[in-house]
């Protein structure tokens, strides 16, 4: 779990760096998602609870990209990697 918590954590600084417009609404809400996966993970929370977290990353990535807060090529890459996140959860479980 400690190599997949690092993962999140270098998934978190991926996701500040890609954000093109970090005032919009769309940026603040996946922001704060994001933290609460990192924390989630930090303190070892439920898989299927993360697994849950990970699913509204996704959804707000997708907003986040369709509200141009991100470009749509970063909004794929990051999507990607949350479902990577998701498979790999399934084979901690």
């Amino acid at each position: 779990m400690d190599q997949y918590y690092r993962n999140i954590l270098a998934y978190q600084s991926k996701v500040l760096g890609y954000i093109d417009d970090h005032s919009s609404p769309a940026a603040q809400a996946l922001k704060q998602e994001v933290q609460r996966l990192e924390d989630d993970v930090q303190v070892r929370k439920n898989p299927h609870s993360i697994d849950d977290r990970l699913k509204q990353v996704i959804r707000l990535v997708e907003h986040a990209g369709s509200s141009q807060a991100i470009s749509h090529h970063h909004t794929l890459e990051l999507a990607r990697l949350a479902e990577h996140f998701r498979e790999q959860l399934r084979k901690i479980k």
